[in-house]
């Protein structure tokens, strides 16, 4: 049996990830998923059980199968915390969680109510920060430009109709608060510049018109 294991590791498991690499890239995934899956069970070699994990984690993208691709994540990152592909993981991690939150927006869309479940697009907006902090030249820079972009403008929105609320209750101290988030979150979105005004009032609201006009000073420079 040991010997067996040791023929397929030296001779078969190259050739076997390969064939399995030419069926994903080639979008036959559910085939490519089941292949990887014995090569993960089997292969132990660890250069090639690094790329069966993260061949498994964007097959199960394309599938839709998105906790899986996220399990493999977590998998992939207790095992291999010092691999050189941490630029790639944060990547997908960052696209799965946004592909969760447009699921989640289109099921509510579709049954006539608002979503108000953004904890996708928040840890999607972590994954992209982190990943643009910890690799400033990163080559999927475009993209993640452009989903951060998306992410800051929805949750500075949905920010923006917390703090309406609480200024419709009078609860101007937790006005404060909730802008001074945006502002350190969303400072170059449209909404946080509404906050701002909200944030003014409030200051007046509680008598402390010292800040309230260092704020009218930030809304006219804006």
């Amino acid at each position: 049996m040991h010997d067996s294991y040791a023929i397929f590791n030296y001779f078969l498991c190259p050739d076997s990830y390969f064939l399995a690499k030419k069926k994903l890239n080639n979008g036959y995934y559910d085939i490519a998923i089941s292949e990887f899956l014995f090569l993960k069970e089997h292969c132990l070699c660890r250069d090639y059980k690094e790329r069966i994990k993260l061949d498994l984690v964007y097959a199960y993208y394309k599938i839709g199968k998105l906790f899986q691709a996220k399990m493999e994540i977590d998998n992939f990152l207790y095992s291999y915390f010092h691999s050189c592909m941490l630029e790639y993981v944060l990547y997908m991690r960052g696209l799965i969680n946004v592909k969760l939150d447009y699921i989640i927006s289109d099921m509510c869309f579709s049954k006539g109510y608002i979503n108000e479940n953004f904890i996708y697009a928040k840890l999607a907006f972590l994954n992209f920060t982190k990943l643009v902090s910890q690799y400033p030249n990163t080559k999927y820079l475009l993209n993640v430009d452009y989903y951060l972009f998306y992410l800051k403008e929805k949750l500075s929105k949905n920010e923006l109709s917390i703090i309406e609320f609480y200024d419709k209750k009078c609860a101007y101290t937790a006005v404060i608060n909730r802008v001074e988030g945006m502002l350190f979150n969303f400072y170059d979105m449209q909404s946080s510049y509404i906050g701002l005004l909200y944030m003014e009032k409030a200051y007046r609201k509680l008598g402390l018109c010292n800040q309230a006009d260092k704020i009218m000073n930030m809304i006219v420079f804006y």
